[in-house]
């Protein structure tokens, strides 16, 4: 017998996180550009972002260059909208707050784009994606280190989508308390993957 899943988060009826979203207002806009092979993945934080966030909205794909919602965002708010992720000439988010020293409702004009899929698909979207060279691009440092127990990383340093993006707005609002909500849904959806797959298997296959 099939397993009935969630349409919305994409997971199973009894992992369903849907009921525990609390919907927050976020100032910055945020795009997520996400890999095809992460839409349903069982380990995906993506999906808790998209679900979580007022003003977010995530395109599906690997080539973006051509993709006409994406390139209308980019032609109309270019100096405004950013890339976080770790290219060659990055700025790190201090460099990036030192230079624009925007606040409070000036937040809201601004959009950041992450790329949401593993290291080595991230860095293929971000080389098929021609429109995404133009930007400015951020390197979140400082990052705590990653709650994210179940997926093997290929080098130190690097976390979750989501991880990632309330690193970002809570530095640019200062308002850490704020985001908590997507951290406490995030660390369950572990807990519940780690249950399910047995103590035996998580020691064997990713307890560091």
């Amino acid at each position: 017998m099939s397993r009935a899943y969630c349409y919305q988060c994409y997971r199973p009826k009894t992992a369903c996180v849907c009921g525990k979203i609390k919907l927050i207002h976020n100032k910055p806009r945020i795009i997520i550009l996400q890999h095809k092979d992460e839409v349903r993945h069982p380990k995906g934080s993506a999906i808790i972002v998209d679900l979580s966030l007022q003003q977010c909205i995530r395109y599906v794909g690997e080539d973006f260059s051509y993709h006409q919602e994406l390139n209308q965002v980019l032609k109309h708010n270019l100096n405004k909208v950013f890339l976080v992720f770790p290219a060659v000439n990055a700025w790190s988010l201090n460099l990036f707050k030192q230079r624009y020293a925007i606040e409070g409702s000036a937040l809201s004009q601004y959009v950041f784009i992450f790329i949401d899929a593993s290291w080595r698909k991230a860095r293929k979207i971000w080389l098929l994606s021609t429109n995404l060279h133009k930007l400015t691009a951020i390197e979140l440092d400082k990052l705590e280190k990653s709650n994210y127990r179940i997926r093997k990383e290929p080098r130190p340093g690097l976390v979750s989508t989501l991880e990632s993006i309330v690193s970002l707005l809570s530095c640019l609002e200062s308002e850490p308390d704020k985001y908590q909500p997507l951290l406490e849904i995030f660390n369950e959806m572990i807990d519940h993957q780690i249950k399910s797959m047995g103590d035996a298997v998580y020691q064997r296959n990713y307890k560091p």
